[in-house]
């Protein structure tokens, strides 16, 4: 009898390796015996001992929170291994899901969401199947994935773990929606308007789906306010129904999984439709109150039934203000649903004890039903106009219900937008303010130091009777100072919209209420002021050579006096690799500051360099002048990251903290020496020293009135005094034998007790830090 190869009796080299050993003992064993029975024992080694189990998992693709979702395992047992005995299988509940029950299996134990179930003995070529049913909850995932493992087994060896687990993943519908109103203002879509009486204002309404189902029945109903009426024609997509001040639109008019009326009413969604706020009192029979409160104009409410069954009887009765307004017949006996209309009351939701969800009532003015919906991220709009007819203030209201497809939940929305109707002349005006942060706080002058920041804060208020429009704010920094972000308007960070040398303007586009207020901080750094001759300067420039200290050795001549530099020589730098400059020879050079805020517009070659890194590289110089040089080039003139470990040292030190830098006195800067575009630029080092005086900056707001169309204007400023701050100290030592009279020196006996006490007095102009005694 022919001897069966490996793969021929279900035996792959990888697992014939994984079970060689035993296979090995029996093969002895049928040799010792007889040939003829190689196939038999052979292969009972394999029938006796091993199997293959396998899971599947399955559940619903979508649910909704609070349904039952069932689970649906499988676990298979291939029919060429043995019999698995007391086979257990571990379910690995999501989060958000409540364990309700299981069938066709034994829970033997939990912890938190992890279970295992018993499933017995699962016969060679026969399968088990049992499903775990559990509630989904609020808490879940927007997709919720269940992880099934046959967890242990008995009566033999699993030889194909890579089945053993199967996961499956379900969406959690969740309906929802956001609903925006919004009224034009001039240029663009508003919360608010400010308009007169004869005006047509214009409305949008939109209803965007942001949950996770498709929606239906989307019963939008606008409130107009009374100085407001519908002008009749305007609206787009089509024209509403319209119950004296409401205008209502029905969009996607579909079915979902409803019923009939039957058993009674057990539950009614209402809009209230009347002009004012009342008091709205529900009952049904015996008197008994099911809804107590007051309702706004276009509000919807909803109650449930309250007699011994949980419906609401045969009738409820509608107050209004006390008085009765209309009866609704909750028997079933007469047509209910979405859609029905009582008195100032219509039916947006409702369900039956035995029909469920109440089916919506046939809307002549709907349209007929359709299959389009409003899916995910979807928008509907709706825009009408309206006319002016009286003065106020006055809301506008929209109240927006819809229909999940899926689950037949109705979800609920709404906003608002208000109509300023200002009466007689427009006086637009504005008033600015301006002030500097000063230690303690807000005030019209603080003092600094070079390399001190100040935290600016610019107050625009509409004093007029009208909304401005086309707001301009800008403020313009004196010399020593420099523009440091860290910007904010009304609390939020926002950057300015332009910023040109010490000029920063905020172009706001959204108009100003009257009384309304803008608020924009904003820091700025002291620079060194330095005064550099108008006119160009004798400048020559040398190597040195190898013993440095520097690329250049510039001498300057031809300086008229009273300026920050003289006649002399100075320690000079390249930062312009892709020029030359003759050696020895006078070139006519201007001078700027590093610091200068128009440097790029005086010296196009100095545009988009960054100047705080280099002055921060000649503050913090490593290594030979060659690396400082390197340096230098890697942050201005083109050149590469540097090989000299003490080079890349300064590169990556100025990385970190030379963003902002400004040299104090006593520092170095750098002065900029242009001659032409096609010379190299080159810098030279000069000390800061403490300058004063008292820097005014100023700030100017313009605004548009939205319906006058004038221009009003204002401006403020804030100082800051230059000043070279002081720091000093003082320490006073004094002895006492009682505690209350202090001399500088006592005599006293051994064991006698004395008292001490130290002053430390600041005597500078800077506040102390890290104080030691």
């Amino acid at each position: 009898m022919k001897i069966k190869k490996i793969d021929e009796i279900g035996l792959s080299p990888k697992k014939w390796r994984g079970h060689h050993r035993k296979l090995s003992t029996v093969s002895v064993s049928f040799i010792l015996l007889a040939s003829m029975f190689t196939v038999v024992l052979m292969s009972m080694p394999a029938s006796a001992c091993h199997f293959d189990l396998s899971i599947t998992k399955t559940a619903p693709a979508e649910v909704t929170v609070g349904d039952e979702l069932v689970y649906t395992i499988k676990v298979s047992n291939s029919p060429w291994g043995s019999h698995a005995e007391n086979v257990t299988v571990k379910d690995i509940l999501p989060d958000g899901v409540s364990y309700k029950s299981v069938d066709h299996a034994d829970l033997l134990w939990h912890s938190g969401n992890t279970y295992y179930f018993s499933l017995g003995k699962i016969r060679s070529g026969h399968s088990k199947t049992f499903q775990v049913t559990v509630e989904v909850l609020p808490s879940a995932a927007d997709v919720i994935t269940n992880t099934a493992i046959v967890y242990y087994w008995e009566g033999g060896d699993e030889w194909n773990p890579d089945n053993n687990e199967d996961s499956c993943d379900t969406v959690v519908l969740r309906p929802h929606m956001e609903v925006n109103k919004s009224v034009w203002n001039v240029t663009h879509w508003d919360d608010s308007v400010h308009s007169h009486i004869g005006d047509t204002v214009h409305f949008n309404i939109s209803v965007h789906n942001t949950g996770s189902e498709d929606l239906i029945n989307i019963n939008i109903t606008d409130t107009l306010p009374p100085c407001l009426e519908y002008i009749s024609g305007s609206a787009t997509p089509f024209e509403p129904v319209q119950w004296n001040s409401h205008l209502t639109w029905v969009l996607f008019p579909n079915s979902c999984d409803c019923g009939e009326c039957d058993g009674k009413v057990t539950n009614l969604t209402l809009q209230y439709n009347g002009d004012y706020a009342s008091l709205i009192r529900v009952e049904q029979k015996d008197g008994i109150i099911v809804f107590n409160d007051t309702v706004a104009p276009g509000g919807q409410f909803s109650f449930d039934g309250a007699d011994d069954k949980g419906t609401l009887g045969v009738e409820i009765s509608i107050f209004v203000d006390n008085a009765l307004h209309t009866k609704i017949h909750t028997s079933c006996s007469q047509p209910i649903g979405p859609g029905l209309v009582s008195g100032d009351f219509l039916v947006i939701d409702g369900y039956s004890r035995n029909g469920g969800k109440l089916c919506p009532l046939p809307c002549v003015e709907c349209g007929d039903e359709t299959d389009e919906m409003l899916t995910y991220d979807e928008w509907a709009y709706i825009e009408f106009d309206a006319l002016v007819v009286s003065c106020g203030t006055n809301v506008n209201t929209v109240d927006v219900s819809a229909v999940a497809k899926h689950s037949c939940t109705t979800i609920y929305g709404e906003d608002s937008a208000t109509v300023y109707v200002v009466c007689g002349n427009f006086n637009p005006d504005i008033e600015t303010k301006k002030t500097v942060w000063n230690n303690n706080d807000w005030g019209e002058s603080t003092g600094a130091n070079v390399g001190d920041t100040v935290r600016f804060n610019v107050s625009v208020h509409n004093t007029g009777n009208e909304s401005l429009t086309n707001i301009n704010i800008t403020d313009y920094l004196p010399p020593c100072l420099q523009y440091a972000h860290n910007a904010t308007v009304n609390d939020l960070s926002q950057e300015p919209t332009t910023v040109w040398g010490n000029n920063i303007t905020w172009l706001l586009g959204d108009s100003l209420a009257p009384d309304g207020w803008l608020y924009i901080e904003f820091d700025a750094t002291v620079i060194p002021e330095i005064e550099l001759p108008p006119t160009p300067v004798t400048m020559v420039v040398i190597n040195p050579g190898v013993q440095g200290p520097s690329y250049f050795d510039t001498t300057l001549s031809n300086v008229p006096e009273g300026y920050y530099v003289t006649n002399g020589s100075y320690v000079g730098w390249c930062v312009d690799l892709g020029n030359s400059i003759e050696k020895n020879h006078p070139h006519q050079a201007t001078l700027y500051s590093s610091y200068d805020p128009y440097l790029a517009a005086k010296c196009p070659s100095a545009e988009d360099d960054d100047w705080d890194m280099v002055n921060y590289i000649l503050n913090h110089k490593q290594g030979t002048w060659e690396d400082v040089q390197d340096a230098i080039w890697w942050y201005i003139g083109g050149g590469g990251m540097p090989s000299n470990p003490d080079a890349q040292a300064m590169v990556w030190d100025a990385y970190y903290n030379g963003e902002g830098f400004v040299p104090v006195p006593g520092e170095i800067m750098a002065v900029v020496c242009y001659v032409d575009d096609e010379t190299q630029l080159t810098i030279i080092e000069v000390e800061v020293t403490p300058n004063h005086g008292t820097n005014i900056n100023n700030v100017n707001a313009t605004g548009t009135g939205v319906f006058s169309g004038e221009t009003v204007y204002d401006e403020d400023d804030a100082c800051v005094d230059k000043v070279e701050l002081i720091s000093s100290i003082s320490i006073e030592k004094e002895v006492s034998e009682d505690n209350s009279t202090w001399v500088e020196n006592v005599i006293t006996d051994p064991g006698q007790q004395v008292y001490w006490k130290i002053v430390v007095t600041n005597t500078g102009d800077d506040d102390l830090t890290e104080v030691y005694v």
